[in-house]
């Protein structure tokens, strides 16, 4: 029986990244001296081209590679070797044209070989539908630019695309990169063969086990609400996507096409815990309206990267002379079609450790109709605790959360927190 055939060859540049035309049973590893090697790593599909390999990092420097067939049997491979250089420190700030869009770094800043040009300058043009959330499930690379450039290199060289795929990149420190050239509407190359009317969004890294930063979450966000906001989408809408023929949610994932007759390729994209995140993706970017002293916070947070706060961010309490001493949290309206669950955990300080004298309550109204009581929540909790109530209706729901601080005069401790609020199917 024929053992695994290895094979052993100088790479003529220097590399950190490669991929492969083709995919193989073969597995690969590379050395910058041909005497320390890196572990073997395996040949995986790219999710936007079948034929083709993902993008595996090795680390700066790498000069020999060596691959092994799992089979015994030898097999063409045509590898693309990137360097993507080392990034020079920003020459301008990040760029932000309103007070709607946050900071984008754009392609020259990022130093995009094409500059702010397709390949061939002939980029094309689509009215967008959806939102589509992505990972690049590669790196992790400390050099961001140098990280983006090798997605691009991979993207233009590899895959023989015109431009960078996603239309914007997340990395996980917050920071958002421009990608494919064109502006607004300009179509990318993302989603599975169908692209028209989508916009893509791809945050720097792999989120199958592990979720994103708080930095990178909060900045998808931005992204997201400028965006819908552009275009005029309802983040927690959902509606025909054409080309993958598919009714999807207008904020949806590159695995959300992966049903569809007509997309070319099936993904696990933006990874297991992201996609998990997606539902309060969608009301976070949405938003919330709130009164008296109700707003965001990064004082106490569970798995987001904020939590709604009653309390004054300067005093740490909410015993604040002249501010109201009762608020309330309004959620954006949704359309209900079958019976949910509302899931939220809840943090509460009073100023007595026996004693609740403040009162909660979750409220709910259907059709933009009179509000009614839903739950009262009784007890002091000074770590996070779990909530779940039911929702058996139907029509355009709105959720309200009411905090009155009875004694507002002798108030001394942090207030209430609520986290990870999400209204998911039964």
């Amino acid at each position: 029986m024929a053992g695994p055939l290895v094979l052993r060859y100088p790479a003529p540049i220097s590399f950190s990244a490669l991929a492969s035309k083709q995919v193989a049973p073969i597995r690969i590893r590379t050395s910058p001296d041909a005497q320390s090697w890196s572990n073997w790593r395996t040949l995986t599909p790219d999710p936007e081209n079948p034929t083709a390999s993902s993008l595996l990092w090795f680390g700066s420097g790498q000069r020999w590679i060596e691959l092994e067939s799992l089979s015994g049997e030898p097999y063409p491979l045509q590898l693309a070797l990137i360097d993507p250089g080392v990034s020079l420190p920003a020459k301008s700030s990040a760029r932000k044209a309103d007070d709607t869009r946050p900071r984008v770094v754009s392609r020259i800043e990022w130093g995009c070989p094409d500059g702010d040009k397709q390949r061939g300058n002939n980029p094309s043009y689509a009215p967008v539908s959806h939102l589509i959330v992505h990972h690049t499930a590669d790196g992790p690379i400390s050099d961001y630019p140098a990280w983006i450039r090798a997605i691009w290199a991979f993207h233009v060289n590899s895959n023989g695309w015109a431009d960078i795929g996603y239309n914007f990149l997340v990395a996980p420190d917050g920071t958002i990169f421009e990608g494919r050239a064109g502006g607004d509407n300009v179509i990318g190359a993302h989603f599975s063969c169908q692209n028209t009317g989508t916009l893509g969004v791809s945050l720097l890294g792999n989120f199958m086990r592990q979720p994103p930063t708080p930095e990178a979450f909060f900045s998808l966000e931005q992204v997201l609400r400028w965006q819908a906001a552009r275009i005029g989408l309802n983040p927690l809408g959902e509606g025909l996507h054409a080309g993958s023929r598919l009714t999807l949610p207008r904020i949806s994932s590159h695995r959300d096409g992966n049903s569809s007759p007509t997309t070319c390729t099936r993904t696990d994209c933006p990874g297991d815990v992201l996609y998990s995140q997606l539902p309060l993706l969608r009301w976070n970017v949405a938003d919330w309206q709130s009164t008296g002293l109700w707003h965001k916070t990064t004082r106490r947070s569970l798995s987001a990267p904020e939590a709604f706060w009653f309390g004054d961010e300067a005093t740490g309490t909410y015993d604040t002379p002249g501010q109201r001493s009762t608020g309330e949290l309004v959620s954006p309206e949704f359309d209900l079609r079958a019976d949910a669950v509302l899931r939220f955990a809840t943090w509460h300080e009073t100023e007595n450790p026996t004693t609740d004298w403040d009162q909660k309550w979750v409220d709910y109204r259907l059709d933009g109709g009179e509000w009614r009581p839903l739950r009262q929540l009784d007890g002091i909790y000074r770590e996070w605790v779990g909530q779940q109530i039911p929702l058996p209706y139907r029509g355009r729901l709105q959720l309200r959360f009411r905090f009155d601080t009875r004694d507002a005069a002798f108030n001394a401790f942090e207030g209430w927190y609520l986290d990870d609020i999400q209204v998911t199917p039964n």
